[in-house]
């Protein structure tokens, strides 16, 4: 593409213009343009566009996707954007400063300066534009080929012949106040557009801020997840505050210029309306020259009707002409010969200055002659059209006299003389002019609507100052820019403490497990505890050296459990530093270390299990004498009695039916008591040895020499435990033969 950087010295001030043309730009514009011609036209719109731009900016950045110049080529159309608005209608009229080549320097780029950058928005909007601006421009095109055309036929109607220059400099007054609330009013929506897209795409970056704390945690536990919300919203504060600043600057900027063109409205109503009211008045005063004119055409259009009236076609022309090259300047006649009303004559000639209204009325000079000179046709004799003309002059200062004092009740001029008419005797000759009188009224009704103006465009360039966005908008670039580097250093912010979250997540099961373990040592050495209150309730003071075995293992057990305490503490300890530890690589030292001592722990719950199966096989040794007592020998007694008793009552009842009981039976029951007794007797029996085997198992156990392990003690007790399995099985026996005897008898 080609880019033009401009440099201006304009009304005092330093411009710059930097325009980036698309490599399609110049393709609506027919003929083709060569090489040349196409950089020429690049100086010529540069030159346009910077005469055309505000004076309070001092640089413009212009993408440019199209240009369309008139076949007139007084006026180019660009379609192009600022990277905040598009505009699809530039117009500007064409200008051109001397020494373009030194200037305006152009050579080709193959991308956009990073001042300028197009958004999607922007992009998809020239997009949409594009299609209606080329159509517009094509349409245009065509009229303006067909209206040149049209242009070259002849006027067939006769039109009176006005100045095309010399309007009075109030109406350019109106068109200034026009214009300058036209352009208050397009600045306010204009900056309030670029203002609200800056504070859009600030919102769209602080909400890509935001969701960095809603990414990237399903794979966190709960707890992480919200430590992970607050490191990044803490995060997003300290870093984004400036954002969060130029946000509120823009909207307060929004708020500061969208009342403006109210308020400049009101501000300049007061002076429009004085301003209204001085050029209507003035308009009137030139009215009352411009009506007396009028009615003089209107008064010599009757005085020739008569001819007029009985005329031939060919006469009748030549009346119309003879009266149109008079009059033609105040009023005219149509092919029909009907007079133009006074109101055409009003809207044609008060516009009008005074000197062009008075040279309309008396001019010598040749090639165009005033009124009073066309109709002045002989040196000898006042001609009936001049006549009637001077008389109508000369009833004017009556007239602006009532005016003055009815109207415009201005005492200053209401006796002052307005117009005069000079009389020159040889050659014969009459010469009109407005007084300096009326120049002075005229004067001071200029002066005040000058002031007025002067006003009016003082405030309106001070509410352009108030509009002036472009320090508030490089600002809130530069912010933006900063706040996306922020925005990359917060994600990589998040991304560590993630990590680190990560980390700390892989110490909670260690710990956990630490603590099942711990658990598990805690119920062991609380059950040793219980077991040697039992041995040493039982204990016989003779064996000594098994009390100092038992006393050894719950040491042991005893110092385990210490040194478990110890390593859970430090785990503990481990943990709380890890919580709030955020240093990645003492982090992973920390749980190394975690699983270091989760292992130890392991290792003492594995080594404590020797001593506790020890001593619960030594608490089981001493309460033989509890578990032979509780098989209630005397109860087996009872129960053997009442089996007693029911086979004795059985067999009475046997004797007493006569033999009705079956032999099948009776031996059934009879075989059950047996049984019965067998097994009383085994109990008694039993239980008589397993105590002495008991006795003999500590004799032995009491050998200080001897060191078994658990394994090998409950090796040792192996006899004992079959004597006693022997002994709780005879005891079903006899619960179970008594329960049958009971059914059968």
């Amino acid at each position: 593409m080609k880019t033009a950087r401009c440099t201006y010295h304009l009304a005092n001030v330093d411009r710059n213009l930097y325009a980036y043309f698309d490599p399609k730009a110049f393709d609506g514009i027919l003929p083709a343009l060569t090489e040349a011609q196409q950089e020429q036209f690049i100086r010529q719109i540069c030159d346009s566009i910077a005469i055309a731009m505000p004076q309070d900016i001092t640089e413009k950045h212009l993408y440019i996707k199209k240009v369309y110049r008139a076949p007139s080529a007084s006026s180019i159309t660009v379609f192009c954007t600022d990277g905040f608005l598009v505009d699809s209608n530039l117009t500007v009229p064409v200008h051109e400063q001397p020494f373009q080549t030194e200037r305006i320097q152009i050579k080709e780029t193959e991308q956009l300066a990073s001042r300028i950058k197009l958004s999607n928005d922007i992009l998809q909007t020239i997009q949409r534009q594009l299609i209606n601006f080329e159509e517009e421009q094509t349409r245009l095109f065509a009229a303006s080929q067909t209206s040149a055309k049209k242009e070259d036929k002849p006027k067939i109607a006769i039109k009176m012949t006005l100045a095309q220059e010399g309007r009075d400099k109030i109406a350019d007054i109106f068109a200034d106040i026009a214009n300058l609330k036209k352009e208050i009013v397009e600045m306010s929506k204009s900056r309030g557009i670029s203002l609200n897209n800056l504070i859009k795409q600030a919102d769209n970056l602080r909400n890509n801020m935001n969701n960095l704390m809603l990414k990237d945690s399903a794979d966190l536990q709960e707890e992480s997840k919200t430590k992970l919300q607050d490191h990044s919203r803490q995060a997003i504060e300290e870093e984004a505050s400036e954002l969060i600043k130029i946000n509120t600057s823009l909207k307060q900027k929004i708020n500061e210029i969208t009342p403006i063109p109210d308020q400049f409205d009101q501000e300049t109503q007061k002076a429009y309306q004085e301003i209204n009211q001085c050029a209507q008045q003035f308009t009137r005063f030139k009215q009352l020259v411009v009506e007396a004119l009028y009615h003089a055409a209107k008064e010599y259009r009757e005085l020739i009707n008569k001819p007029f009236s009985s005329a031939s076609s060919n006469e009748k022309k030549i009346l119309i002409n003879e009266f149109n090259r008079k009059f033609s300047s105040i009023a005219y006649l149509t092919e029909s010969g009907e007079l133009n009303s006074l109101q055409e004559s009003l809207d044609n000639l008060s516009p009008l200055s005074l000197d062009n209204l008075q040279a309309l009325i008396s001019n010598e000079e040749k090639d165009q002659p005033g009124l009073l000179q066309k109709c002045n046709t002989s040196w000898t004799e006042e001609s009936p059209e001049l006549q009637i003309i001077l008389k109508k002059l000369g009833q004017l200062n009556a007239a602006y006299r009532q005016f003055f004092q009815e109207e415009v009740k201005e005492t200053q001029f209401a006796n002052a003389a307005m117009i005069q008419i000079v009389r020159i005797p040889f050659p014969r000759g009459f010469h009109f002019k407005f007084t300096d009188e009326a120049h002075a009224y005229h004067k001071s009704i200029d002066d005040f609507c000058k002031a007025q103006n002067d006003a009016i465009k003082q405030s309106a360039q001070n509410y352009k100052r108030i509009m002036q966005i472009d320090n508030i908008t490089d600002k809130t670039q530069r912010t933006m820019k900063e706040a996306e580097r922020i925005s990359a250093s917060i994600r990589t912010s998040i991304d560590r403490f993630k990590t680190l979250l990560h980390r700390k997540e892989e110490s909670l099961p260690i710990l956990q497990q630490a603590k099942q373990n711990y658990g598990q040592l805690q119920y062991i050495l609380t059950t040793a505890v219980h077991e040697k209150i039992s041995i040493d309730a039982n204990m016989d003071r003779k064996l000594k050296n098994v009390q100092r075995k038992i006393d050894a293992l719950m040491q042991t057990i005893t110092a385990k459990e210490t040194e478990a305490g110890q390593i859970m503490q430090s785990l503990t300890e481990l943990q709380t530093q890890i919580d709030t530890d955020t240093n990645t690589d003492l982090l992973t030292e920390k749980i190394n270390r975690m699983q270091t001592l989760a292992a130890s722990l392991n290792n003492v719950l594995v080594s404590i299990h020797e001593p506790a199966a020890s001593l619960s096989y030594y608490q089981q040794i001493f309460a033989t004498n509890d578990l032979v007592s509780s098989y209630n020998i005397e109860n087996i007694r009872k129960q053997h009695q009442e089996a007693k008793s029911l086979i004795l009552n059985f067999i009475k009842q046997q004797n007493q039916s006569y033999g009705r009981v079956s032999d099948e039976r009776q031996t059934r029951v009879v075989d059950l008591y047996s049984q019965i007794d067998a097994a009383v007797t085994q109990v008694q029996q039993e239980s008589k040895e397993v105590l002495r085997a008991k006795d003999a198992l500590l004799d032995e156990l009491n050998d200080r020499k001897l060191s078994l392990t658990a394994e090998a003690l409950d090796a040792k007790r192996e006899p004992l435990k079959n004597k006693i399995q022997m002994i709780e099985e005879a005891m079903k026996k006899i619960l179970g033969n008594l329960a049958q005897i009971k059914g059968e008898v």
